[in-house]
């Protein structure tokens, strides 16, 4: 079995290469007419890739406020990179695969 939240082309070529010929997939968001939460807002940022960690670390300052976030990165290194700024350190945690699960 693989489950993803999202299945861009390459988790659906990773399924094809690794899972029986015959797997199928059963999406539970498919038949959604409302996919997305009224109470989530989506903000779209445009930054030069070297002051993203920075515009994320205001981002989450101007509209996190007093509720919570989640953000998602492609790679640990990131990941772990957001525990490094200074603006938001100390009020974040991060999970992956190589945090133990306790």
């Amino acid at each position: 079995m693989l489950f993803s939240a999202t299945v861009p082309s390459w988790v659906t070529n990773l399924a094809r290469n690794y899972l029986n010929p015959a797997w199928k997939m059963i999406d539970l968001a498919k038949d959604l007419k409302a996919k997305t939460q009224k109470n989530i807002n989506h903000i779209s940022v445009s930054c030069p890739y070297h002051n993203r960690m920075q515009t994320l670390a205001d981002v989450l300052i101007i509209y996190g406020g007093l509720g919570q976030s989640i953000v998602f990165c492609s790679t640990k290194v990131e990941a772990n990179s957001l525990l490094l700024s200074e603006k938001i350190g100390s009020k974040i945690e991060v999970m992956h695969g190589d945090i133990a699960q306790n």
